[in-house]
């Protein structure tokens, strides 16, 4: 079944181009991995620096891969410095999922 996964940060102000190019290049990197199906961005109306990152995955299993990737972790860890607490992940099946 497939899976949205919201990832929420909070990034420390004054960083928005360095954000900006680690948000694009895990997106690229991760349109380039199995089960990847789509991503958005979006960024609170009243604090630009609060960030959401919404990506849709065929499986959990595909997430799951792509969560521990060496790719995906090089990008996390250049992003910690300017985060100001750990992100946070939320994980959804599209529709309601059977018991």
């Amino acid at each position: 079944m497939a899976v949205k996964v919201f990832i929420k940060r909070h990034f420390i102000s004054g960083n928005t181009p360095k954000i900006t190019r680690l948000l694009r290049k895990a997106r690229f990197e991760a349109m380039g991995f199995g089960g990847y199906v789509s991503s958005e961005t979006l960024s609170d109306y009243h604090d630009p620096n609060r960030v959401t990152v919404m990506s849709m995955w065929r499986t959990l299993e595909d997430w799951e891969t792509w969560k521990q990737s060496p790719e995906r972790k090089s990008n996390e860890s250049k992003m910690e410095s300017i985060l100001e607490r750990p992100p946070e992940y939320e994980v959804y099946n599209l529709g309601i999922a059977e018991p």
